[in-house]
């Protein structure tokens, strides 16, 4: 009989070598590669049955008893591995889409039966031939075959159904690799099936394990390049899937919150040896988890799969190994870390707030360990109540704009004032700047508050005539995400120009952070301002991140000293020191300097004597709304100084 067995050689060729590259690239630590890999081995046996039943059948000219059972066995052995495949193929399924532990052992053991039906046949057709005969070389089928196409359409609908109805937890790429999984293989079978001499089978099957290797299977471009585990664009990507198809389920958090310590003081290249040996741990010590490397020494674990039992294992694991110092190699790291355990979506129902936490605050704590769940992590729906607070007063136009005076000492009046800029919610109330402006930043509504304080201040200087009031000038705060803006100066110059306000009238201010953070950038922004003609203060002088050399090189006509300077140097002698000399030294580089947290007569007149030229503080004013502090100026008696309550 004249048979092409091409098709058999070239599967078993496609076979060994991707079963070769998913144990080098995946090994048998998660399930789903166990079950990829007994899928593979299932055909490479079922594949050398068949080949070695067509070498037999066509180039076997005189049989024996040798040769004829040697063909039966063949034939056994190509059904019997053969028609698993189906089977694993469904469990596959059920594995990826996150079902196993929701299906249950007891169910998964029902999708056994149809298999268990054909074995009996196949132990039966030993003795009477329901399945098929194989005699001297000839392959004869009978009606039982049927049962394992039966058997084999019962798992792919059964994987089709969990396929489409779990669709969203998927990639696009690994529904396109499931799908050309499924249409090669049928295409293969239906031939096969029609022309039994055809031999396609093995081969479409192979191609589409191919499919699910190449697709399913591969993460490269997902994983992280320093760690090797997976990396936080799919992280993200995972949960906004995780969010839409699943009821409920955890992501576990990992933050060393002393990170950044041992970054600057071991260097890039150490931290990221230590980084990718914790990453290792982590992915090889807990197996059935996905394990995600963030930023900033975060990492994740986040799986759709997981119950209440398996999610306090993993915490308590994580606990146990980071309560020691971290030893790697001949470096012991003492790593202060947080564990945060997040149930979606009872206590986070969107990816920005799951994110919030990643860039929450890593506070050092006292404790080694510190877990958080629960009420803990109620800051994360605070912060987006605020961000949609933030997003109604835009929209609403209900932000406020306060004004705080600036006395000038050489003068004894009242000559400036800093624009401040007030939220209060008609859901959450007052909500203080220290909360809702770094919010802002982060979430870059900042750059419409920015806008908006802007043109206000703008229209109060010429609807209110701030100069007749004595208002030379109003500090306006710049935030460094502002800074990012090209055109910024066009934008303050068609806003200037809508109200007739010249830059004379308008000072910027920024802090020390900004300053710091993106000289670069900021740089360049600031000298497209300063050839508009605007003017630049330093905020907060003294909170630890200016540098003096990059003070001078930016020319700022003002420098704030910051209010903790203030009141440290009332109860310290030391401090007071520092705070003389830093007067001093600011005035020899030929700097003006405002001192904020005034609060007493006798702090003005101290600040005064030590050539302070400007004082800002509770002593002259709190922050007031337009009104108050336009009468203000206008009832200011020099001798009195007294703060508007």
């Amino acid at each position: 009989m004249d048979i092409n067995y091409s098709y058999e050689i070239a599967a078993l060729i496609i076979y060994v070598f991707c079963g070769f590259l998913l144990i080098a690239d995946k090994g048998t630590k998660r399930r789903q590669n166990r079950i990829l890999l007994a899928a593979f081995a299932s055909c490479v046996i079922g594949t050398c049955c068949s080949l070695n039943t067509a070498i037999i059948a066509s180039e076997v000219d005189f049989f024996n008893d040798g040769f004829d059972m040697l063909f039966k066995l063949s034939q056994y052995g190509y059904h019997a591995s053969h028609s698993v495949l189906a089977l694993l193929t469904c469990l596959y399924v059920i594995e990826v889409t996150g079902k196993w532990n929701q299906i249950g052992s007891f169910k998964r053991a029902l999708l056994s039966i149809p298999l268990l039906l054909f074995y009996i046949m196949l132990v039966v057709n030993i003795f009477t031939p329901l399945v098929f005969e194989a005699e001297n070389g000839v392959y004869t089928r009978y009606p039982g075959i049927y049962v394992e196409y039966v058997a084999a359409a019962i798992y792919a609908a059964v994987s089709a159904i969990i396929l489409i109805s779990n669709r969203a937890v998927l990639a696009f790429t690994k529904k396109v690799g499931m799908a050309a999984f499924f249409v090669i293989s049928f295409v293969g079978v239906v031939i096969q099936l029609m022309n039994p001499l055809a031999l396609v089978e093995v081969f479409s099957e192979a191609l589409g394990l191919l499919a699910l290797l190449f697709s399913v299977e591969d993460d490269r471009a997902s994983r992280d390049i320093v760690t090797g585990v997976t990396n936080r664009n799919t992280f993200v990507a995972d949960n906004i899937r995780f969010m839409s198809a699943v009821s409920n389920y955890q992501v576990v958090f990992v933050k060393l919150a002393n990170y950044r310590n041992f970054l600057e003081a071991m260097g890039v290249l150490a931290m990221n040896e230590i980084l990718a040996d914790i990453a290792t741990w982590m992915a090889d010590d807990n197996q059935e988890f996905e394990v995600y490397y963030l930023e900033n020494g975060t990492f994740a674990f986040s799986n759709y799969k997981w119950n209440e039992y398996e999610v306090e294992k993993l915490v308590n694991k994580i606990r146990l190994k980071f309560s020691s110092y971290w030893t790697f190699g001949s470096i012991t790291v003492p790593f202060n870390t947080q564990i945060y355990t997040v149930k979606v979506p009872k206590d986070v129902n969107n990816v920005n707030d799951l994110l919030s936490l990643i860039e929450s605050d890593n506070s050092i704590t006292d404790q080694v360990v510190s877990c958080f769940s629960g009420e803990d992590l109620q800051f994360v729906k605070r912060k987006s109540d605020v961000e949609a607070a933030i997003k109604r007063a835009i929209n609403n136009n209900t932000l406020q704009v306060f004004y705080q005076p600036i006395w000038d000492s050489n003068r004894n009046k009242i000559n400036s004032a800093e624009a401040l800029v007030r939220l209060v919610d008609d859901e959450l109330g007052f909500i203080p700047p220290d909360e809702f402006i770094p919010i802002s930043e982060q979430t870059g509504q900042i750059l419409d508050i920015g806008m908006i304080v802007f043109e206000t201040v703008c229209r109060n200087i010429k609807e209110q005539n701030f100069k007749d009031l004595g208002i030379e000038y109003v500090d306006v705060n710049l935030s460094p995400v502002q800074c990012m803006q090209s055109n910024l100066d066009e934008t303050f110059k068609m806003i200037m120009d809508k109200y007739g306000v010249t830059t004379d009238q308008i000072n910027l201010e920024i802090t020390e952070t900004a300053a710091a953070d993106s000289p670069e950038m900021f740089t360049e922004t600031m000298n497209k301002l300063k050839a508009m003609g605007f003017k630049f203060s330093l905020d907060d002088y003294g909170t630890g991140f200016a540098n003096l050399s990059y003070m001078v090189d930016m020319d700022f006509h003002i420098i704030k000293i910051d209010k903790s300077i203030l009141w440290n140097a009332e109860e310290n002698e030391v401090a007071k020191v520092i705070l003389d000399n830093t007067i001093r030294m600011i005035k020899e580089m030929g700097v003006n300097i405002i001192t904020e947290g005034v609060e007493t007569s006798a702090q003005r007149d101290y600040l005064k004597s030590v050539g302070c030229d400007y004082c800002q503080g509770y002593y002259f004013s709190k922050p007031v709304e337009r009104d108050k502090f336009v009468d203000y100026c206008k009832s200011y008696k020099p001798e009195l100084n007294r703060a508007v309550e």
